[in-house]
């Protein structure tokens, strides 16, 4: 069910997060320093989207943690090429929830880093 809201969210360029940009990115975006570019939604692009979100969620159901650690950090990676840093943030605290969740220490480090890089 996650999956299909977050897709939802993120077709609608919204982000479903709690984590707000900092003031010194949205100075950034506004001294166009950097742009954030929007998610190409070709058909090809979303059904890849849609298929990563199902399986994360699937590998979760099933305590695959490193697989779903793993496709919840590739969608994180998309978006951060994006420069679309609260979103890839969203999807970066998705792999630090999941990681603690499961005791998975080398995710839980790699979360962090991704969190600091947005």
């Amino acid at each position: 069910m996650q999956a299909y809201i977050d897709f939802f969210y993120l077709t609608q360029e919204s982000t479903p997060s709690y984590i707000e940009p900092s003031p010194q990115l949205v100075k950034e975006y506004q001294l166009n320093k950097r742009v954030k570019q929007k998610y190409s939604q070709t058909e090809d692009n979303l059904l890849a989207l849609r298929d990563s979100l199902i399986q994360a969620e699937l590998c979760w159901r099933d305590h695959d943690s490193k697989n779903c650690f793993k496709t919840y950090l590739l969608v994180a990676e998309i978006f951060e090429q994006l420069n679309d840093w609260e979103t890839a943030s969203y999807f970066h605290k998705r792999c630090l929830d999941i990681s603690i969740e499961f005791k998975y220490i080398e995710g839980e480090a790699k979360s962090y880093k991704g969190l600091g890089i947005c």
